[in-house]
């Protein structure tokens, strides 16, 4: 899997939050995925109710949905709608927009405006949203399942924490965003963390796997000295 980095890159905050129309001093969670239970969003509504409840998190920050549908008169429809229903229910709709699904071009600007993304997937074999966020310079708190455990350097780039526990997304969010200087170093860790998933560089390590597999080798073919180390390999 690969990422094209010159579409992910870091961008405006302001002039990105201005054409989405989110406030300078606003602290914004974002989400982006299928509204599907394997991506965790339950476990992100929990969290934010804990977080919206808990008065040191100043001010209170907006949960920004990019996933799902929207009806012809801008309602969520279908599993969005019940994202709505839920958020309703506890009180806390004023705290989120959910704006569905968005052009693949459009994402960079939805990245930039945030100040942390929330990947709580359940599961995740690679973690693209992940991946797209740190190229972005975006930290990311993300569930420690699959992939994700390998994209994600705990405490530089953001957090890894227990799949399922609001509790947990909650306190690493809230630590985040909190942090400036935290979240600022995060930030500037993220982008150079994840160019070895740049297409160019997952072109030369997969020509690198099969001359080592024309010259014979079998072992540690994947293993990280054997690819991820490579400089300036052809």
């Amino acid at each position: 899997p690969g990422v094209d980095i010159e579409l992910f890159h870091p961008r405006s905050a302001a002039a990105s939050r201005a054409e989405i129309g989110i406030a300078p001093d606003e602290r914004v969670v974002l989400f982006v995925g299928r509204i599907d239970p394997i991506k965790g969003i339950d476990t992100l509504i929990d969290a934010a109710e804990i977080m919206l409840s808990t008065p040191s998190i100043e001010p209170a920050p907006t949960f920004l949905i990019v996933g799902g549908d929207l009806g012809a008169d801008g309602a969520p429809v279908g599993s969005l709608a019940d994202v709505a229903n839920s958020i309703e229910r506890r009180g806390i709709a004023a705290s989120f927009r959910l704006v569905g699904s968005q052009p693949q071009d459009q994402l960079p600007v939805f990245y930039a405006a945030a100040d942390v993304v929330a990947v709580p997937s359940r599961y995740e074999s690679f973690g693209l949203v992940a991946v797209e966020a740190l190229a972005c310079g975006k930290p990311v708190v993300a569930s420690r399942v699959g992939g994700l455990r390998f994209t994600i350097d705990e405490g530089t780039t953001g957090f890894l924490v227990k799949p399922q526990s609001p509790q947990a997304l909650a306190g690493a969010l809230a630590q985040i965003l909190t942090d400036e200087p935290l979240r600022a170093a995060m930030s500037a860790a993220a982008r150079p963390s994840v160019a070895r998933y740049d297409w160019s560089n997952v072109a030369r390590q997969v020509k690198h796997v099969y001359g080592r597999v024309a010259e014979g080798h079998r072992a540690q073919l994947c293993a990280g000295s054997d690819i991820f180390e490579m400089t300036g390999s052809d």
